[in-house]
């Protein structure tokens, strides 16, 4: 006589609280182990999120480290170029050639029947070429220029001195040749007529001309 497996002995509601007791189990094991996982992804998310702020905060860190370098190599090439200016300055204010040659020259180019009233020296601030349209590749070569004056630190002198000459000519003739002698000095560049005038001298009672003359002094507060 063999035994029926669907009989079973035991009361309804002892299989069922036993049924009941196992569901709940596995109910709080898979509880357990969501709770875990998730509290293991939090902890390497909070890691993670960790480590990306001290990543960032580094890289902050070297960025304003590198603008407080570069400020600070800024701020030294600003006053090397203030030194190299002022001292462009002062030397343009230095006198190349001794004023006794500047007179010298003034003299010696006067023709016989000329004389010399005044002389005046002035010195200015440069002025800047005026600008005219370029095409675009003489604006690239200019470009090109100005960055390699800038990077080689070449800057020219900020200041011109303009020497007028006042004196008396005995005829339009001599003072024609004077301008001619003066055009020839190195010392001198673009000698130009202001003003010519007839006056008579009072100690000879003749006629002369009276003139104005003025040019550049290329030696003195300039360099060429």
């Amino acid at each position: 006589m063999t035994a029926n497996p669907s009989i079973s002995f035991l009361p309804e509601d002892y299989l069922q609280r036993r049924t009941r007791r196992r569901i709940s189990v596995l109910g709080v094991a898979l509880l357990s182990v969501g709770l875990m996982a998730a509290g293991s992804a939090m902890f390497i998310a909070e890691c993670s999120l960790d480590h990306i702020e001290r990543l960032r905060a580094d890289a902050l860190r070297q960025y304003d480290q590198a603008l407080a370098q570069q400020e600070e190599t800024r701020k030294v090439e600003d006053a090397r170029r203030c030194v190299l200016r002022r001292a462009q300055w002062a030397a343009s204010l230095v006198e190349k050639a001794p004023r006794s040659n500047v007179l010298a020259e003034l003299t010696n180019a006067l023709p016989s029947g000329a004389s010399l009233l005044t002389i005046d020296l002035q010195t200015h601030p440069r002025q800047p070429a005026p600008s005219v349209a370029l095409t675009a590749f003489d604006a690239k070569k200019s470009a090109a220029e100005t960055r390699q004056r800038a990077a080689a630190d070449v800057e020219t002198a900020p200041f011109d001195a303009t020497l007028t000459v006042t004196g008396l000519a005995a005829t339009d003739a001599k003072l024609a040749t004077y301008l001619n002698q003066l055009g020839h000095c190195p010392l001198f560049r673009d000698p130009r007529l202001i003003s010519s005038e007839i006056q008579e001298d009072r100690a000879t009672r003749k006629s002369m001309r009276r003139f104005q003359v003025q040019m550049t002094v290329t030696s003195i507060g300039a360099r060429r």
